[in-house]
């Protein structure tokens, strides 16, 4: 029986991953893959990598989503010679996820860490600082190509996603809350009233992870799936119709508007539901997508807003606009350098960055 020859997309794949493991010595996440061969959903990346592993051109370690390698087969495919890359033995927590702003990277997680120990005035996270022993060895460098700036940005999107879920929970404190892309985000365990309900939602893979370093707390629920499979929705209402806020924290970026408009009409289903996300201007997406090329994350940034109102008009289901408001205004200043509090001033002045909450379905 003659084999089938490997397809033009199979060899470019495999390209990336040997090009990832030379350069860096792990592999690349899903979204990087996709980036580089010009495929738009993970989860078609993660259907070519199942079939390149069941052809014999990948080799996985089960229950390590990352710990992907060529075989010898896949080496004489690309026409390579020599000895195959050392691997660094580390593979990184957070991976892959197509729902986070800093894929393939523990970052938003070192940071929570880093600022609780530097900046606690801001945000205190135990539940991070216990994580620590579980990071790489590496992790210190892993928020290489940062500066204080921009660790304080990615912490402020905690600080601002918390204070606006007790918001909702003084309110409603029986509500449910809904984390797309949660990554090892720990919310949970600084907003937790003790009665809501909480769902966190990402990639299967992640979600594996995250049960294995985050045991689920008390009225938590891990859902895997694609943020853009709406059958999680169905999952939700399970539990029953209560007021429900969906936090989509450093996600939109990446979608291009009409995912982004879809994704929030689908919200709809629910009765009354709340949507909070952070999101640029069309000038400051441009600043962004100069520092995700910086830490050379490989991901293209699409989606920004620059007239909430206009933005709210293309939604359905009485979308009202709560806020829209400076991105920093709110967040504790003590123990910021100069530099970065000039250039949080500037951001708010020129409304760079903006946090925005809209309502829909019954007011």
């Amino acid at each position: 029986m003659t084999e089938r020859p490997i397809s033009d997309r199979h060899r470019a794949i495999l390209r990336v991953i040997n090009e990832k493991l030379s350069s860096n010595g792990f592999p690349p996440s899903v979204r990087e893959i996709a980036s580089a061969v010009g495929l738009a959903s993970p989860s078609t990346v993660k259907h070519h990598l199942d079939a390149l592993e069941a052809e014999g051109y990948l080799v996985r370690e089960p229950g390590l989503p990352r710990a992907l390698d060529l075989t010898q087969r896949a080496r004489e495919e690309l026409g390579i010679t020599g000895s195959a890359p050392v691997s660094s033995g580390v593979v990184r927590i957070e991976v892959p996820i197509s729902h986070v702003e800093e894929e393939g990277t523990p970052i938003p997680l070192v940071g929570r860490i880093y600022a609780s120990r530097h900046y606690p005035s801001m945000i205190h996270d135990p539940k991070a600082l216990g994580l620590e022993s579980s990071l790489p060895e590496d992790a210190a460098t892993m928020n290489r190509g940062q500066n204080e700036y921009t660790m304080v940005s990615s912490i402020a999107r905690s600080v601002n996603m918390d204070r606006r879920i007790r918001q909702f929970l003084a309110v409603h404190p029986d509500a449910a809350v809904i984390s797309v892309g949660c990554g090892l985000e720990t919310t949970y365990w600084r907003c937790d009233n003790g009665r809501a309900l909480w769902f966190e939602l990402d990639l299967p893979e992640v979600i594996n992870v995250r049960g294995e370093l985050l045991s689920p707390g008390q009225r938590q629920v891990l859902i895997p799936g694609d943020m853009f499979d709406y059958s999680w929705i169905e999952r939700v209402k399970e539990y029953g119709e209560r007021p429900t806020i969906v936090v989509v924290s450093g996600v939109f970026y990446y979608f291009e508007e009409d995912r982004v408009i879809d994704f929030i009409n689908h919200l709809c289903a629910f009765d009354a539901v709340r949507v909070v996300f952070d999101s640029t201007s069309s000038k400051g997406l441009k600043l962004s997508q100069a520092y995700v090329k910086r830490m050379k994350n490989g991901s293209t940034m699409h989606f920004s807003v620059d007239d909430p109102r206009q933005f709210v008009g293309r939604l359905t289901g009485g979308a009202r606009l709560v806020e829209h408001v400076p991105y920093y205004r709110d967040i504790e200043r003590r123990g910021v350098g100069l530099i970065p509090r000039a250039y949080m001033r500037v951001s708010d002045m020129f409304h760079m960055v903006s946090m925005t909450i809209i309502d829909m379905g019954r007011p």
